[in-house]
């Protein structure tokens, strides 16, 4: 697109063309919409000869859509990637090699650990950057969300007044229990339409001895081996919320799959239901589409057991954004890249209500406006550094791990809907579709001439209760 500039110079009449630039973006992000439009407002303020055009797709469709748009050459010119395709897309070229721009290396050195935030076998494949760290400062990413109105109606309080919030899991289960005795609410709620909300209750096992999270998800990187028939703490919550949903502890809606995470969240803020599993995402989210609720705070994820033997995972490297491996205008979105990595950018983020970006600038306690907000921000103590198995062996990066069967996630919709009915069972068979998997990549990789390993997961020095060195 041209734009027409036209200049009375004295008698003269001058006029000349300039190129309007447009670069697509897209992302699913619908509750951070906002501080990215305020974002990318700025960025074409600056940028006046650049125009972002921004489209936003829900997360469940999000990845679908990515795909088809990859595969016909159609994608945008730049985009946030989700973790399930990031090893293929690196594997099929389909991204953008940042090193090709002159000032890569001053990019990079406006982050505030460069060595540690661009890693081979993270963001960085045989040499080629792909990426950029954009999350705030560790702290986990999952936070449990309570609403202190029911808890005051339910009595839930100590002499002062205040909310007792749970601690541990079965304080979690009896707080549920007095909720619903007290005020007749569900203690619990979440969406099972969309199976992966379901699977944030797996992270109160991050604290079991042998984390959820992770590069390949309750695995040991000690012996080698998937956990969730021999972790205790997996087997007790999934009978522990089979209990909940048979005395009524658990949302009505959220067992008969009658509404997505957003529906979700706007029933807790409504009062439907006393606890939340979810991230801090939902805190600007309450207040677009509940601007007058208050009565909520966060706190951890419950502990299985009286404290924590395991933590949230931190990492080096990272990614969220990358550019087209065949945009047409490379130099256009590399602006709009670094510009999302920036510390005005990161202003504008935390300032609308997003938490902080990796790139915030300091102090935070100005973006803490809420009691939610001032436990995330002082939350840090609760994460440790894993095993990143792909910065020993950047090799690993390639493996495509593929779980043929019932995803973890759908595993928790089945045994809340009766579908399954021996967990047990269901746990074994899981740890054996699981390792499955990782070894059929593993000798995928290897016929493809990759030298790689199983050998290459263990670590057999790691203290799930501290922080390792990678």
């Amino acid at each position: 697109m041209l734009k027409v500039k036209v200049f009375i110079l004295g008698l003269f009449l001058v006029t000349f063309a300039s190129a309007q630039t447009e670069i697509t973006y897209w992302d699913w992000w619908v509750t951070q919409g906002p501080a990215i439009d305020a974002i990318i407002a700025a960025f074409q303020e600056q940028n006046p000869d650049i125009t972002v055009t921004k489209t936003t797709t829900a997360t469940t469709n999000y990845v679908q859509g990515l795909n088809a748009a990859v595969q016909s050459g159609s994608a945008p010119d730049m985009y946030a990637i989700p973790w399930e395709v990031w090893t293929e897309y690196v594997s099929q070229g389909y991204l953008y090699d940042l090193n090709q721009f002159p000032d890569v290396e001053e990019f990079k050195a406006t982050f505030p650990d460069p060595a540690n935030n661009f890693v081979e076998g993270s963001n960085i494949i045989n040499g080629q950057l792909y990426s950029a760290p954009f999350s705030g400062p560790s702290k986990p990413w999952l936070q449990l969300y309570v609403h202190t109105g029911l808890y005051q109606e339910a009595g839930l309080v100590d002499d002062a007044g205040n909310v007792q919030l749970p601690t541990t899991w079965a304080e979690f289960i009896e707080n549920s229990r007095t909720i619903k005795e007290k005020t007749g609410k569900a203690g619990l709620g979440f969406s099972m339409q969309q199976s992966w909300a379901t699977g944030w209750l797996y992270r109160i096992c991050n604290y079991s001895g042998v984390p959820y999270d992770g590069y390949l998800g309750g695995f040991d990187y000690r012996t080698g081996e998937y956990t969730f028939a021999s972790n205790p703490c997996y087997k007790q919550v999934l009978s522990d919320l089979v209990t909940m949903r048979d005395e009524g502890l658990i949302d009505e809606g959220t067992l008969s799959l009658s509404y997505d995470d957003e529906g979700a969240r706007a029933l807790f803020a409504e009062g439907g239901f006393a606890h939340l599993f979810a991230g801090e995402w939902v805190i600007p989210g309450f207040s677009q589409t509940h601007p007058d609720f208050s009565e909520y705070t966060a706190t951890h994820v419950p502990f299985p057991g009286d404290a924590p033997e395991s933590y949230f995972g931190a990492g080096v490297g990272g990614y969220q954004f990358v550019i087209n491996a065949e945009t047409e205008n490379p130099e256009a979105a590399w602006e709009f890249f670094k510009f999302l990595h920036s510390e005005e950018a990161g202003r504008i983020w935390s300032e609308n209500g997003q938490g902080l970006m990796l790139l915030t600038p300091q102090p935070y306690d100005e973006f803490a406006t809420n009691d939610a907000f001032k436990y995330i921000f002082s939350s840090t103590d609760l994460v440790r550094t894993y095993p990143e198995p792909t910065i020993r062996k950047p090799e690993l990066a390639q493996l495509q791990i593929t779980l043929q069967g019932a995803s973890p996630d759908d595993m928790i919709v089945g045994i809340l809907s009766g579908q399954i009915t021996d967990i047990d069972a269901a746990l074994a068979d899981l740890d054996a579709r699981k390792m499955a998997a990782l070894e059929t990549a593993i000798s995928d990789a290897q016929a493809a001439g990759l030298d790689v390993s199983m050998e290459d997961f263990l670590y057999p020095d790691w203290n799930p209760a501290e922080n390792y060195q990678n």
